[in-house]
């Protein structure tokens, strides 16, 4: 009687405690539906600028190019003779420079004479010009025409390979005389031939050119 009544008991017992429930089992394993958690990264550094290395090496030097059979250093007498054409090419332009500037003095003088006496003058000293020769070693000084209306005046070259001039002022009514310098295109012991007034312009003859 009591070995049935301790079974009895013992099955009441059991049947009294609490099954787990499905939850609470769950929940001591990882859910399978929440994804794993990432891991963060650890922070990065901002990269520092990387400084430009200065090439500090020399630059290199080139050899320098053997001369070529054509090539020859210059001879003493080159050189001499070099110089020599320099200085004749020098003394050439001074000379033509002598005349050019003659010339010039001359048409601003007989214009200034017009002005004044109302006329333009043959007489190379009644000019205000000092020390003007009418014959240098170069040029020979010439007045070929003087009238009211104009003034035609020459240089005239006395050396070989230099250039002559024909220099014309002519009147303007109510205003300052015109003039110009007409140079010959080759060089010359014939000056150029008169030039014409056209309008209020110069124009040089043909084998002549204006002096700006």
């Amino acid at each position: 009687m009591v070995g049935g009544l301790g079974g009895v008991l013992l099955v009441s017992c059991s049947a009294s405690q609490p099954k787990p429930s499905p939850s609470d089992a769950d929940s001591s394993l990882p859910s399978k539906s929440a994804p794993a958690t990432q891991k963060s990264s650890p922070p990065v550094s901002p990269t520092a600028p990387t400084e430009s290395k200065t090439n500090h090496s020399q630059p290199t030097k080139a050899s320098p190019t053997p001369p070529s059979e054509d090539q020859h250093p210059i001879t003493e007498k080159e050189l001499i003779a070099r110089v020599h054409q320099d200085v004749k090419k020098k003394g050439t332009i001074a000379k033509q420079d002598s005349g050019q500037t003659y010339l010039g003095e001359i048409l601003r003088s007989q214009q200034a004479i017009k002005l004044v006496n109302g006329r333009f003058t043959a007489n190379l000293n009644e000019l205000a010009i000092d020390d003007l020769p009418e014959n240098t070693r170069d040029y020979r000084l010439q007045v070929l025409e003087a009238n009211e209306e104009k003034a035609i005046v020459v240089a005239i070259a006395k050396q070989p390979g230099i250039f002559s001039y024909t220099g014309a002022v002519y009147a303007q009514e109510a205003s300052i005389p015109v003039s110009t310098i007409c140079k010959s295109n080759q060089p010359s012991k014939t000056p150029p031939k008169q030039p014409k007034l056209v309008g209020s312009t110069i124009v040089c003859a043909p084998g002549s050119t204006a002096i700006k």
